[in-house]
């Protein structure tokens, strides 16, 4: 997860069962937020629960290549209420 920056490693439960403590912080206070994380490596059968919407893919040249060559650009950023981030704010 990820803190103004700051990078902690956790398990996924760790981090769903303190959604409650980040909601206890101050108004304006960063929450923290599961960032790239490849869950292909980790959890590799929930690659086929996961299917972006198509206009993810309509101009991505990476998707044209055969599949063993594609970089791994299956990643997710998530949080509960409040999380921000550069790219993102809930």
């Amino acid at each position: 997860i990820d803190t103004s920056g700051k990078k902690e490693d956790t398990t996924l439960g760790s981090y769903i069962s303190r959604f409650g403590e980040f909601q206890q912080l101050p108004s304006g206070s960063p929450v923290p937020y599961l960032r790239t994380w490849y869950f292909s490596d980790d959890i590799p059968e929930l690659v086929d629960d996961f299917s972006p919407p198509e206009h993810f893919h309509a101009s991505d040249a990476f998707h044209k290549l055969p599949e063993d060559l594609q970089p791994p650009f299956r990643w997710l950023f998530f949080g509960p209420s409040g999380t921000q981030s550069s790219l993102h704010v809930d």
